[in-house]
């Protein structure tokens, strides 16, 4: 019974000292968030949902998610899985060893019934919480349970050798006290998200969005002139009825919206139901006409609608200086991705293989932008890009995204909660949303045109 004893504590120490050096290897390289954004996270999921969480109740959950809690946990666990291993005051570190084991049980069945797709008891290393149970923490309490330290009292007297004390629990206490602020001193620098405030970003998206509108009425134009080029082939005495022969595709039977003049004499009215995208991309427009000249020719006239009323600007302020190039652009590792993203308005997600939000909000979006596509609505790109680490088995996006998929590099140390949303404009950043929440996705042009 002592020898399995021995045995079992020694085995059981052993875990709880790899498990905090794996948590410390964590925190050295992911940006482990911190107790209040934690917290205010829990707030923002419930309010999401339409819930009001107690902001007691959010602290608790969110302290033991934070860095500060991985602060007090890493030395704790070392020192006592250290202390299980050297035998000192046995049955004192036994009943301290099983209770820990005990309450881990606890801890994983609550992961476990969350859904949690890891136990994190292994820091990087992703373990099932239900084998976490199964093979480590209900095995390892009953067996410490079973094989217990029998002849050894809880607190001394007798007292154990005095060398044999010093050899071990001086380093337990150095651990104790030096971890934290070890971990704390070399932790590197992490690239930590810029939250911006710019006054003058819902501006220049509405110009974009004009600019937008005139590149799909040249294009309409182009086309237009395709048109003409066969009806100019035409002989003259025919022309309005090659016209309309010719735009039978995508003219519809009743008039209106419309007005093309052939060679300055003669009017014709087409339905503006097939080339709704004229219409729609240059939406209230006061007047619009397609005129053809007497060269045959495609000129088209219209009055730029008046941008939606914002908030009024004091006349005497300082205009804020044009915004330079997201700086997050040079660290994309793939130069076509990069080179999207930087091209019109660009919503772009940064995620995390083990983010729980990540994970609900990749396929919405997804969704939404498949339709878009299907609608020809092009008024902005959605892209995805992977925060390092990354996963071998990536299934946070789902396989068949039309979105733009692309990675951050991992050469850098990474500081952001998962996920973070940001919009680009031709490659400047426009807009961000907080760490660890998602807009719902048909209302993303809303709140970036501040609607």
């Amino acid at each position: 019974m002592r020898k399995m004893n021995v045995v079992m504590m020694t085995v059981a120490g052993l875990l709880l000292m790899v498990a905090a050096v794996l948590k410390t290897h964590e925190v050295m390289k992911t940006p482990v968030p911190s107790w209040d954004a934690k917290a205010q996270a829990h707030i923002d999921d419930a309010a999401k949902k339409g819930e009001v969480m107690p902001v007691w109740k959010a602290n608790a959950l969110g302290f033991f998610e934070s860095y500060e809690f991985f602060l007090i946990q890493i030395p704790v666990e070392f020192a006592l899985g250290a202390w299980m291993v050297c035998g000192l005051f046995r049955k004192a570190a036994w009943l301290a060893g099983t209770l820990c084991y005990f309450m881990f049980i606890f801890i994983t069945l609550a992961k476990l019934l969350l859904g949690y797709k890891s136990c994190g008891c292994f820091g990087l290393i992703e373990v099932e919480p239900w084998k976490t149970l199964a093979f480590i923490d209900i095995p390892f309490f009953l067996l410490l349970a079973i094989f217990r330290p029998k002849g050894h009292k809880l607190l001394p007297p007798p007292w154990p050798n005095v060398g044999h004390a010093i050899v071990c629990a001086v380093p337990i206490l150095a651990v104790l006290v030096l971890a934290a602020p070890m971990v704390v001193t070399f932790r590197p620098e992490f690239k930590e998200p810029e939250q911006m405030v710019d006054e003058g970003a819902t501006e220049r998206l509405w110009q974009n969005r004009y600019k937008k509108g005139l590149s799909k009425k040249q294009q309409e134009i182009d086309s237009l002139n395709k048109i003409v080029e066969e009806l100019r082939k035409t002989p003259r005495t025919t022309d309005k009825k090659a016209f309309v022969g010719v735009l039978e595709v995508i003219a519809a039977d009743t008039p209106n919206v419309y007005e093309i003049q052939i060679g300055g004499k003669q009017t014709l009215l087409i339905n503006a139901d097939n080339l709704e995208d004229i219409y729609l991309s240059i939406k209230d427009a006061e007047k619009q006409t397609i005129a053809i000249t007497e060269t045959g020719q495609v000129q088209m006239h219209w009055v730029e609608p008046k941008p939606a009323p914002g908030p009024k600007s004091d006349p005497n302020e300082i205009a804020p200086e044009p915004i330079e190039k997201w700086e997050w652009l040079e660290f994309v590792v793939e130069d076509e991705v990069r080179e999207q993203i930087s091209e019109g308005l660009a919503i772009v997600v940064m995620h995390r293989h083990d983010c729980s939000i990540c994970v609900e909000m990749a396929p919405k979006y997804s969704e939404y932008y498949a339709e878009m596509l299907e609608q020809g609505n092009d008024a902005f790109k959605i892209a995805f890009l992977a925060v390092p680490p990354y996963h071998e088995k990536e299934d946070t996006v789902p396989d068949d995204t039309p979105c733009i998929l692309g990675k951050l590099t991992d050469k850098e140390k990474w500081g952001l909660m998962s996920p973070y949303v940001v919009a680009l404009l031709e490659g400047e950043l426009m807009k961000t949303w907080k760490e660890g929440t998602a807009p719902d996705p048909d209302k993303i042009l809303d709140e970036v045109f501040g609607q």
